[in-house]
């Protein structure tokens, strides 16, 4: 199953180049495939490829595609996992949240997801510039601006499941699985965010932003 995700909005990765990103990355312990000559560190990788700004990640058990734009402090990634064993899903999450956990925390992004598709539409930028809570996806991650606004207790008082990040950033999961939500989880999620009248729900849509 191919998985996506976004993060939007750093201003410190705006602030860096693509090597200082690329350095950043490497020293957390980050490695990239550099398929010539096998696993180097992503600062090896760019000063090698200095027109390139998408790598390939190995974590434990799953490679990450990753496509870095400093110019709007933007992070896309791609990954896939097999669904023949219903563990797969929980081992998958378990290795790839620690990574963009820590990516979003590390770089201090506005807004994050994780679903089975990827949407980087224009109206993406409007409820995160504003904070609304405008869509849901499987994996929401929710900066200053979201908590602020809305505050902690009622992210974590959310159907799904809410776990607080330093710095009091959140990583929302609103459905057991990434498909599509069940019947009752829809229901408890409208009802909940029931001021917010332009809710959407898995409504991503693939895009060919790479």
């Amino acid at each position: 199953m191919n998985v996506f995700g976004r993060f939007f909005n750093s201003a410190r990765m705006q602030s860096e180049n693509l090597t200082e990103t690329a350095q950043a990355l490497s020293q957390h312990g980050y490695r990239c495939h550099d398929w010539p000559s096998g696993t180097v560190t992503l600062s090896d990788y760019t000063t090698k490829y200095p027109e390139k700004n998408v790598f390939t990640i190995p974590l434990n058990a799953h490679d990450v595609t990753l496509k870095i734009d400093n110019a709007r402090g933007f992070m896309i990634f791609s990954s896939d996992f097999s669904t023949s064993s219903k563990e797969n899903e929980a081992l998958f999450l378990q290795d790839l949240l620690p990574f963009f956990d820590w990516l979003f925390i590390y770089y201090d992004f506005e807004f994050g997801y994780i679903d089975k598709e990827g949407d980087t539409h224009a109206k993406m930028y409007k409820f995160i510039d504003s904070a609304d809570i405008e869509t849901l996806f499987f994996v929401n991650y929710l900066g200053t601006k979201f908590i602020e606004k809305h505050q902690l207790d009622f992210w974590k008082q959310a159907p799904g499941h809410a776990t607080q990040l330093p710095n009091n950033a959140i990583r929302y999961r609103s459905r057991s699985k990434i498909n599509a939500p069940s019947s009752d989880e829809v229901e408890k999620l409208k009802s909940y965010f029931k001021d917010s009248a332009q809710l959407s729900l898995y409504k991503a849509s693939k895009r060919d932003d790479w």
